[in-house]
């Protein structure tokens, strides 16, 4: 349990400047459909039948302060806003809860914007009052834009083990700080008929010979399971593009897709701790990967704050236009 526990701990310390900044801004139905283009649209231009817009957010677990205080500090509709405006086709979320996906589902429709969802918790099997660990690595699309085809995860193991929910013992030298796991959406592009498979994972916090093995899984289970898709990795790497997880996948062919996108907003670090001051320039440890490089038309983080100047999470979203063959 210690060890499962250790993203928590890791994140104490933001989570108590949210405590301490955060105020009250709103209950989930204030979610509004807003005047004017959202973000990446302005950065983009219009969009092209073929063009797919991708998001990576890590929303932080509500169980840091409890569920309750998501709701109070607006956090809850912060997030759901900054859905609302970009409406992305298709978003990887990373530590949200079960019941914060579901939570965001439901926002989201009462603004009249409607996703699907599949992910399953990392953790389900805790026991222990009062605490919720079924963070998951969710795959949200739009069923407009989308429909599922395909879809399953893939479990941080060793080769040696069958995979199992819940594990941390990935082999010798790099047993990870927590469960750690990958999912993957295989979308038919309704407009297009063109397959994409979505992956999204959370590389682990505690341990960097963990994050480099959890690159290469999900490397190894691509090749396997998709030798001939295209294929967008979202995900949270706790890692900028100079660490392991981003040579291991480049080397494999996957492409960093802000470097190679045509138009790009301020390249702002995507961790910003809560912090309430300006965006600041950083390493980007939230990334979108593709494989093979598609053309991307443009890409931008997205430094929402609410009127009050609460932010959604302790990560800024990433965004993606791409577009498809």
């Amino acid at each position: 349990m210690a060890q499962m526990r250790t993203l928590l701990a890791g994140t104490l310390v933001a989570g108590a400047l949210l405590a301490a900044c955060a105020p009250a801004s709103g209950a989930p139905s204030s979610v509004v459909t807003r005047g004017g283009e959202p973000g990446l649209t302005r950065l983009a231009g219009p969009k092209q039948a073929a063009d797919l817009d991708v998001m990576t957010f890590n929303v932080q677990d509500s169980q840091i302060l409890g569920t309750d205080r998501y709701t109070e500090s607006g956090r809850r509709t912060a997030v759901a806003q900054v859905v609302v405006d970009e409406r992305p086709d298709v978003i990887g979320t990373q530590e949200m809860t079960t019941g914060q996906a579901e939570d965001l589902r439901a926002d989201l429709a009462r603004a009249g914007v409607r996703y699907s969802r599949y992910g399953r918790p990392r953790v389900s099997d805790v026991d222990e009052p009062g605490v919720d660990f079924n963070e998951t690595v969710a795959v949200f699309w739009n069923p407009a834009v989308l429909t599922d085809v395909g879809h399953g995860e893939v479990w941080f193991c060793p080769p040696d083990v069958v995979p199992r929910q819940g594990c941390v013992d990935s082999g010798p030298g790099w047993v990870a700080g927590d469960p750690r796991m990958a999912t993957w959406v295989r979308l038919r592009h309704n407009g297009s008929g063109t397959d994409v498979v979505v992956v999204n994972t959370h590389l682990d916090a505690a341990s960097a010979p963990a994050r480099e093995r959890g690159a290469e899984v999900v490397r190894d289970a691509v090749d396997r399971l998709f030798p001939d898709v295209p294929v967008l990795l979202t995900g949270d790497f706790n890692s900028g593009p100079d660490a392991a997880p981003h040579r291991v996948l480049t080397a494999a062919g996957w492409v960093d897709t802000w470097t190679t996108a045509a138009r790009t907003g301020p390249a702002w670090s995507t961790f910003n701790r809560f912090d309430r001051r300006a965006p600041l320039p950083g390493p980007r440890i939230d990334r979108i990967y593709a494989r093979p490089g598609l053309p991307v038309v443009a890409a931008a983080v997205n430094t929402y704050r609410s009127p009050a100047g609460q932010l959604p999470s302790d990560h800024y979203p990433v965004l993606i236009r791409v577009r498809l063959p």
